[in-house]
């Protein structure tokens, strides 16, 4: 872990979703909504094809928070999210985030927040505000 965090220092992760993770994540949070999973329905909507609950999706910035940056320890505060495109079962996309604020006078740190497809297209922005009492806050 670094023993300094800078603003611009970013950590990035690429994730496929597969049916089996979107079913079991349907499952725990109780969405019934056939858009993830039943290919009939989906095939009737403008998506064509079912596709990844966007705060699945999102909880990769959770992951790269508590994981890599900062890492161990980090609190997340707050989310800010808006869904740009849909990500389709087995679609790859890269979630990224980079520090874009650190308070002086608390140990806050806002991030930016994206997923990118793999064609290019943005799919998720956002900001992550975590709170991080670590090596960097003494």
């Amino acid at each position: 872990m670094k023993k300094e965090l800078n603003i611009g220092d970013s950590a990035e992760i690429e994730k496929q979703f597969s049916q089996e993770e979107v079913n079991a994540y349907t499952k725990s949070s109780n969405d019934t909504n056939p858009i993830h999973y039943d290919k009939n329905y989906a095939g009737q909507t403008f998506f064509k094809e079912p596709i990844v609950p966007g705060l699945l999706v999102a909880s990769l910035f959770g992951g790269l928070l508590g994981t890599h940056l900062p890492g161990q320890g980090t609190i997340h505060l707050g989310q800010d999210l808006n869904f740009k495109a849909p990500i389709y079962i087995d679609e790859k996309v890269k979630a990224e985030i980079k520090i874009i604020q650190i308070r002086e006078d608390k140990p806050i740190i806002t991030f930016s927040s994206v997923c990118i497809k793999e064609n290019g297209e943005t799919a998720i922005t956002g900001k992550s505000v975590v709170y991080y009492k670590g090596t960097f806050f003494k």
